[in-house]
């Protein structure tokens, strides 16, 4: 009987495919962890932006305009979310240039362009919510948040 030395083609082999389902599987937890986190920051980045917009209607008796939202900037100058002036970021997809600013829908007119992404905001009623497709959401659709 000869003593075996060293390690076959086949324990490599189970050694490798293990290893790569571990880490398929960490990588699945990873990304399904960064999107609930992006789905909780968003719907925090929308009750802070509603509680500027109903300030902004307690002060003044309005809602802000489209154009005042797009640029972060309130009557008195704050920042609907974050500091004033700093680009309101997508819900959920942020751009890749920072001093990019998240598109603002404007729900009192005809809405043009690609579907989904950016805030839909109605000026007349001072709705706010992420233009987010429901179905990538089941159970909890945006217009919910």
């Amino acid at each position: 009987m000869t003593k075996s030395r060293g390690i076959s083609l086949l324990e490599v082999s189970l050694a490798v495919s293990v290893s790569l389902m571990l880490t398929a599987g960490g990588v699945y937890a990873y990304r399904q962890h960064m999107q609930s986190t992006r789905v909780s920051q968003a719907k925090i980045m929308l009750a802070t932006m509603r509680q500027g917009i109903e300030m902004q209607r307690y002060r003044t008796g309005a809602f802000p305009t489209v154009a005042s939202i797009s640029v972060n900037v309130d009557d008195t100058g704050r920042g609907f979310y974050g500091k004033a002036g700093s680009p309101l970021r997508d819900p959920l997809n942020p751009p890749m240039d920072a001093a990019a600013f998240s598109r603002i829908i404007d729900l009192t007119a005809a809405a043009t362009g690609s579907p989904w992404g950016g805030w839909a905001y109605h000026q007349g009623t001072g709705y706010l919510e992420p233009n987010l497709d429901p179905a990538a959401f089941p159970g909890d659709p945006p217009s919910a948040w």
